[in-house]
């Protein structure tokens, strides 16, 4: 028997439900692996939704994290904006691949790399460390950061967005946390 470990009167938003309250696209995973699972993260500042992580987990080990980024409004007196080696060192200690080491922050000369975004190849600033990648493409209304190892780079970096409404197939969706 699963039991629902919720706690009483905290709602958990569907997928569709975040994709709505955003305001603009998720990037996922275009086609995602058998067997890998994904889970959706969010992060809020005084209640406003500034960034939607889409979670990608393979055997209870984390693969992958995308995160998507919209402005904080003005009024705000702080800004949310996510870095590449504060994601790539987020990662590393989620996934257990780092305990101490963290990864450098971006230099002055920027490396880049091709990401693919619904079919378009996209210029990405990147930062590499510890055989991991995080790389940010930045549209006009949101930052996408791709944080991964180097040997699922290929399939993550291949990204779809996800709006409310649509429904992916090949995702195996875990719900919210």
């Amino acid at each position: 028997m699963i039991r629902d470990s919720t706690p009483r009167g905290m709602k958990i938003p569907t997928p569709d439900a975040l994709a709505a309250e955003f305001e603009q696209p998720i990037a996922v995973v275009q086609e995602v692996p058998a067997g890998w699972r994904c889970s959706f993260g969010q992060q809020r500042l005084d209640g406003f939704l500034c960034h939607v992580d889409a979670n990608y987990w393979l055997d209870r080990q984390l693969v992958a994290v995308i995160q998507s980024s919209r402005p904080v409004p003005d009024s705000f007196g702080v800004k949310s904006e996510a870095t590449l080696s504060g994601q790539l060192n987020t990662f590393l200690a989620n996934s257990g691949r780092s305990e101490r080491v963290t990864a450098p922050s971006s230099t002055s000369e920027p490396e880049w790399i091709a990401v693919s975004l619904d079919g378009d190849a996209r210029d990405a600033e990147r930062l590499s460390f510890g055989e991991c990648t995080s790389a940010r493409i930045t549209t006009d209304t949101t930052s996408i950061i791709v944080t991964a190892p180097d040997e699922v780079w290929q399939t993550v970096s291949d990204l779809a967005y996800f709006r409310p409404g649509q429904n992916w197939p090949p995702m195996h969706w875990l719900r919210p946390h």
